[in-house]
């Protein structure tokens, strides 16, 4: 839980409780089906629906940035979703509300991600899973 309130805390510090925030975060991701890898340095949200690996959410914890954690967890995730039998695509989307979100967008592109649509709230990216 302790990397799901660093989250809250870093991406979006305009909830006044970032516990109980993370809590509902958390909860809503297990409603939804996602299921997260955490390691001590962070962890990554994802699920697999129809033909797509859905990636919700990475985060690495500040002392652990720049070190290549990110792509450790991105890496088990892309594997998980090469042998997946129906799995042919990854989706992930990055909000445009709270701070910093152009890092992750910069991330999605390093990990070959391609913008595939954007909103008004979110922009959308795809990339295979070979």
């Amino acid at each position: 839980m302790k990397h799901f309130v660093e989250y809250v805390e870093d991406r979006y510090p305009i909830f006044e409780n970032a516990e109980i925030a993370a809590y509902d975060y958390k909860l809503w991701l297990e409603e939804n089906g996602y299921s997260t890898i955490e390691k001590h340095f962070g962890f990554i949200n994802y699920k697999f629906e129809g033909d797509a690996c859905i990636v919700q959410d990475l985060f690495v914890s500040r002392e652990f940035r720049h070190t290549k954690k990110g792509w450790e967890l991105f890496n088990q995730v892309l594997e998980l979703a090469r042998k997946a039998p129906k799995c042919n695509v990854m989706i992930a989307t990055s909000e445009k509300v709270g701070i910093n979100h152009e890092v992750g967008v910069g991330a999605m592109i390093a990990a070959k991600f391609i913008l595939a649509y954007t909103t008004d709230s979110e922009h959308i990216f795809m990339r295979g899973t070979q």
